[in-house]
């Protein structure tokens, strides 16, 4: 296992974010002697937790599931539109879920662009809009008859 590893240019002990958890509690005694070892074996280098550099561009969509984009299309596409989902789901069946996620995902703001303008995707939200909707049909079914 890779806990840590030596950067001799830096003069640097750098540790995983896991094996830096794990190695502050003493009961983890395995964790603390390793690290006691390395630090013995390099006592002039400084000892930091590793940290994963993260793309400043990237979007990300808070919240979004396959349930959110089904009504979504429900509420602003077509039964074409949702027909389309329905098969790309069933098509995508087989893959494993990451890769199956984003390929609905592509789809679904390759046919829906504004959508990638909201900030949090809340199922409460559509779900309330969707309740909305049905209440306005109902009652111009009603008011026709």
């Amino acid at each position: 296992m890779n806990d840590y590893r030596v950067d001799y240019c830096n003069k640097q002990i750098i540790l995983t974010a896991q094996f830096a958890k794990r190695s502050r509690d003493p009961q983890n005694r395995q964790e603390v002697l390793k690290l006691k070892e390395a630090i013995e074996m390099y006592p002039n280098f400084d000892v930091v937790v590793r940290s994963i550099a993260k793309k400043k561009n990237k979007r990300t969509y808070k919240g979004l599931t396959v349930g959110f984009m089904e009504t979504y299309i429900t509420l602003f596409g077509s039964k074409d539109e949702l027909m389309q989902f329905n098969q790309l789901k069933v098509l995508t069946k087989g893959m494993n879920n990451i890769n199956r996620f984003h390929t609905l995902e592509d789809w679904f703001f390759l046919n829906y662009p504004e959508a990638e303008d909201i900030e949090d995707y809340v199922q409460e939200d559509i779900n309330n809009k969707l309740a909305l909707m049905e209440m306005l049909n109902k009652s111009k079914t009603t008011d026709a008859a």
